[in-house]
């Protein structure tokens, strides 16, 4: 159930249900693992396998590293590729906003400790 949500540089967005969803735990009595559950997740997808440049897989290195270390920044859980196309895509949990729209929705009410503790937690996860 993938859906088209917009377009950038040069990747396309889209959403999926990703079924059964993350392993969170392993169940010792049962021999397995335990997943969350379906949950919605983001595709961040190259346009073609041709245009795969470094500057592309230098971006999900990035998201993946930061995720490991600092997953309330970036939120991502893995790459997979389109079997219709070969074109890569980065599987990224879903938020419900971004940066950006989280600042400005909430300009009015951030303090600058909670401005510069942003800023901080970014810097430290580069």
């Amino acid at each position: 159930n993938i859906k088209y949500l917009t377009k950038g540089g040069f990747s396309e967005i889209y959403t999926a249900d990703r079924i059964n969803g993350s392993y969170y735990e392993w169940d010792s009595k049962e021999q397995q693992l335990i997943r969350f559950g379906d949950e919605v997740v983001i595709l961040k997808s190259l346009e073609n396998v041709e245009s795969a440049n470094q500057s592309w897989f230098e971006e999900a290195k990035s998201h993946l590293t930061i995720s490991n270390k600092w997953a309330d920044i970036v939120q991502c859980c893995g790459m997979t590729q389109n079997p219709s196309n070969g074109n890569y895509m980065l599987v990224m949990y879903k938020m419900d906003m971004d940066l950006r729209k989280y600042l400005q929705q909430n300009h009015n009410q951030l303090t600058w400790k909670e401005r510069i503790n942003i800023a901080y937690e970014i810097i430290r996860s580069l």
